[in-house]
């Protein structure tokens, strides 16, 4: 209802895209990211959420890079992604290796 009235909040798009991954409606869940952050594209959490449903969809290059993008805008991603179990499909990925075991510069 608050997108039929503000169809510009970025945190109703976010808690949108948290409703629809809950739901195990993945694809739904990253439209509602993206359109978040098309509207905010340093909301960190959307990319953190995003990459967990693009993972658990097995769209490793995707995924990788919506953590990259959540975990340069904020460090403590980089230790939540270290055992969150939506990321398991790409743990094995040398990329997230090298993403949740480096030192983290943030941008700016």
């Amino acid at each position: 209802k608050c997108l039929t009235i503000n169809p510009n909040q970025d945190t109703a798009w976010f808690y949108r895209g948290v409703d629809l991954g809950n739901l195990e409606r993945y694809e739904d869940a990253v439209a509602s990211y993206d359109k978040c952050l098309a509207i905010n594209p340093n909301q960190d959490s959307a990319w953190f959420y995003r990459a967990c449903c693009l993972a658990l969809r097995n769209k490793v290059d995707p995924a990788i890079e919506s953590l990259t993008k959540a975990i340069s805008l904020n460090k403590e991603y980089q230790e939540m992604a270290k055992t969150d179990s939506d990321l398991d499909n790409i743990r094995h990925d040398k990329r997230f290796q090298t993403l949740v075991n480096s030192p983290v510069e943030l941008s700016q």
